[in-house]
């Protein structure tokens, strides 16, 4: 099944598990879930994202939140939207995902890191916030480290060009006139993006979480059934 999955999602968007799962009902009789067709995900996808180029020229990082994420449908076709825009989802969109489900939960991680999308899927209620278990995908991960090595070299070029204009080294944090001095290419921190990683670590099972406010949050699929 897995190499099925790596196969369907090669240079190609579609909700493979969620289409399968929602075809034979194979969900429904725990907790009567269903699965938005994908061609009506892409539908939603558009009315939500409207224009993402100008949003990324405005943020560079785009938040969006799905609350019901199910097995990804809608989060893999808000990335196909940003690719029909000529944006790379993977660079420039991160995803906060959350199902009460733990199927939907791991088929959505599987399919996400498939994709190389940055996101953190999360098992948990949406409603109470109470989060069981939280996986950021390889690509979220790979996107952190390179942003902590571009921060150090950063901070490194900065000591150093004070030092050769003989003034005292010193960080962006502590000085205004190093900020002012700091190349013109934003590098955005950990702190500041949807995700800090540094959460992952020694991370109780169950808790409470505060959302931060994202940039889309996708819940216009539950029009459809209000």
């Amino acid at each position: 099944m897995l190499s099925l999955l790596l196969i369907a999602h090669n240079d190609s968007y579609g909700d493979f598990l969620g289409d399968i799962a929602g075809e034979y009902e194979l969900l429904n009789k725990h907790v009567g879930q269903f699965f938005t067709p994908y061609h009506l995900c892409r539908f939603l996808a558009k009315l939500s994202m409207g224009d993402v180029r100008s949003l990324v020229e405005e943020k560079g990082i785009i938040t969006v939140c799905e609350p019901a994420v199910g097995a990804g449908g809608l989060v893999i076709a808000t990335a196909e939207e940003a690719a029909h825009q000529c944006v790379d989802p993977c660079a420039h969109i991160q995803f906060d995902c959350t199902d009460i489900s733990r199927d939907a939960f791991n088929m959505a991680y599987v399919q996400l890191s498939a994709l190389g999308l940055q996101a953190i899927v999360r098992h948990g209620d949406t409603l109470s916030l109470e989060i069981l278990e939280s996986r950021p995908t390889p690509q979220l991960l790979w996107f952190n480290q390179w942003l902590g090595s571009s921060r150090k070299a950063q901070q490194l070029a900065q000591s150093m060009r004070s030092i050769l204009t003989g003034g005292r080294a010193t960080t962006p944090a502590t000085s205004a006139a190093s900020a002012m001095e700091a190349p013109l290419v934003a590098v955005r921190s950990p702190s500041e993006t949807l995700f800090d990683l540094k959460q992952f670590a020694g991370e109780s099972l169950t808790k409470k979480r505060s959302p931060q406010k994202p940039d889309v949050v996708l819940d216009r699929q539950m029009d459809l059934f209000g």
